[in-house]
């Protein structure tokens, strides 16, 4: 395998990064938003811009991200899995269908049942498939103490799987949150690694390509 060639990685080692990717994902944002987590239950006095001073309680209510940055933040499997999905348990095959209405939605409370049922499985390969039908990794975050018990009776099974950074904080639904990028709203993006490479080769047929490098290197960088 050569580390720099995804390419190269056969599947399971493709299954094993993007796990380790998204445990990684995960670990940073809970070590970024950790001071929010108790003020999400307790709240946080905080002085407003009117005078007053409120008990505000924080929590994520929108993220706008594409699809591979969705996966990593909502703890899900990517676009290749049988149920990518962030928001719903639809089926890769019926993607299609965006006037379809899919029985179940994701949610912190289902999503942690999954992986309680996950935890008790006889085998890994039942775990394993378990967590695909619900387009689930299995990535340890954190272990839930006893004390957090009251977000589920068996939150013991569960402590050494916990999924994602936001489970235990109040008011932060990261499925309902999730909003499609409209910058990547067609299937080529936008700009970056899409269009611009489609318009060199534009400029490459036509005989442009040069000139647009001449105009471009007349540019002095600024740096601030």
């Amino acid at each position: 395998m050569d580390p720099s060639d995804p390419s190269s990685r056969s599947a399971p080692q493709k299954e094993e990064f993007a796990r380790f990717k998204n445990e990684v994902y995960q670990k940073v944002l809970q070590k970024v938003f950790s001071s929010l987590r108790q003020r999400s239950h307790n709240g946080d006095a905080h002085l407003c811009a009117d005078g007053i001073t409120r008990v505000l309680y924080p929590g994520i209510l929108i993220e706008s991200q594409d699809a591979e940055e969705a996966a990593y933040f909502c703890g899900c499997r990517a676009a290749g899995a049988n149920y990518p999905c962030p928001k719903c348990l639809v089926f890769h095959s019926d993607l299609h269908n965006i006037s379809g209405k899919f029985a179940e939605l994701r949610t912190p409370e289902n999503m942690k049942a999954v992986i309680v049922l996950a935890s008790k499985a006889k085998t890994k390969g039942a775990r394993e498939n378990l967590l695909k039908d619900h387009g689930l990794h299995n990535v340890e975050v954190s272990r839930i103490s006893k004390e957090l018990s009251v977000f589920h009776s068996d939150a013991h099974h569960y402590a050494a799987m916990t999924q994602h950074f936001l489970w235990d904080f109040r008011f932060s639904d990261p499925y309902r949150a999730y909003s499609y990028d409209t910058l990547h709203s067609d299937d080529l993006g936008k700009w970056g690694k899409h269009l611009w490479v489609l318009l060199l080769v534009v400029l490459e047929a036509l005989g442009g390509k040069g000139k647009l490098t001449k105009r471009w290197v007349s540019f002095s960088p600024v740096w601030i």
